[in-house]
């Protein structure tokens, strides 16, 4: 994953005629996580990649994606993980030929949700859910619904929703599938703050 991204983040980066400062400021990430991100020595968090995309006018697809075959094998222990406060997400599989579709695995940690959840900004994009072990709240705010190991869910992320863990944390596979032509700037229309 790094070295994709190094790779596609200088390539865009520069297509653009974005500087490592401008790409900074445009999309509050600090240079030195930048500069580290293309020389391939870091990895970046979901929101740190999602910000970058969208600063780029991309999906955060196109900065992962690399040369491949048609078939993919993700071992146990291949990279691909992001460590968020409210949980670990790992990329698995990210399709983008006909609409973007992300493969993930995730957890999320007890007494925390999804921070996006509650903007239901995503336009044209949907989530399914797979839950592995533990229980799961999620769906549209007013009506959501509790599962458990081996249930499975499919929710519209273009209205608010909810989606957390119910007593203790919660390990679940996610596909994510937009056919949204316009990227990031119509998905993520709002910028978000970093840390």
């Amino acid at each position: 994953m790094k070295e994709a991204l190094a790779v596609n983040l200088r390539r865009v980066r520069t297509e653009r005629g974005l500087t490592i400062h401008a790409l900074a400021r445009l999309s509050g990430v600090a240079r030195a996580t930048l500069l580290a991100l293309e020389a391939g020595t870091a990895n970046p968090t979901l929101e740190t990649m999602m910000s970058i995309a969208e600063a780029l006018g991309v999906q955060s697809a196109v900065l992962l994606a690399s040369e491949s075959p048609p078939l993919r094998l993700v071992r146990a222990n291949d990279d691909g993980v992001l460590r968020e406060d409210y949980g670990v997400v790992r990329i698995l599989d990210q399709i983008q030929d006909i609409a973007v579709l992300g493969v993930l695995e995730a957890q999320i940690f007890a007494g925390c949700e999804f921070p996006r959840a509650a903007r239901g900004d995503q336009p044209g994009t949907f989530s399914f859910i797979y839950v592995l072990s533990g229980r799961v709240l999620i769906g549209p705010v007013a009506a959501p619904v509790e599962l458990g190991p081996g249930d499975y869910f499919r929710l519209r992320l273009d209205e608010p929703y909810v989606l957390r863990a119910v007593d203790g944390e919660a390990r679940f596979f996610s596909g994510l599938c937009s056919t949204r032509p316009d990227g990031l700037r119509a998905v993520m229309p709002r910028r978000r703050q970093h840390r």
